[in-house]
Order: C-alpha cells, then sequence, then structure tokens
C-alpha cells in the first residue's frame, strides 16, 4: 500500500472495487476507476474515492474492512 499523507492511501484495487460491489454500491466496475483511499475527519473513517467514468463524478465508499496489512519498510 502506497502512503501519500496520513489521511489519503493507495491500496489494492481490486480490494476497493469488490468492497464497493459488497455494499451494494457499484453495478458495473468497468464504470469506475480507483483513485485512492481517504480518511474522513468528520465520521474518522476510511472511504475509497472512484471516479465515474461516464459522469466525471467522485464516488466515495466507506471501507469495511482491509485485505492487505500495512507493512513497514
Amino acid at each position: 500500500m502506497l502512503k501519500l499523507r496520513e489521511s489519503i492511501k493507495v491500496r489494492n484495487e481490486a480490494e476497493a472495487i469488490n468492497n464497493a460491489i459488497n455494499q451494494g454500491q457499484m453495478k458495473n466496475p468497468a464504470d469506475y476507476r480507483y483513485m485512492f483511499t481517504k480518511r474522513y475527519k468528520l465520521d474518522n473513517e476510511w472511504h475509497d474515492i472512484f471516479i465515474n467514468l461516464n459522469t466525471g463524478h467522485r464516488e466515495s465508499v466507506r471501507v469495511e474492512q482491509w485485505i492487505t496489512e500495512d507493512k513497514e519498510e
């Protein structure tokens, strides 16, 4: 996982897409591109951020579970 700053990370795209599908927030993954994962100050929760390729709008899906663990180098 790439850590851009404390509140923004880039995780495995397949995990982010599966998270959105499992929550019923995404029906057709081909219409979206994963951008990054961000911790929002408002709820202190991580959210996967996608861009809708048809509309250009960003969409947020709360992360239910991290699948891969952070590894310190």
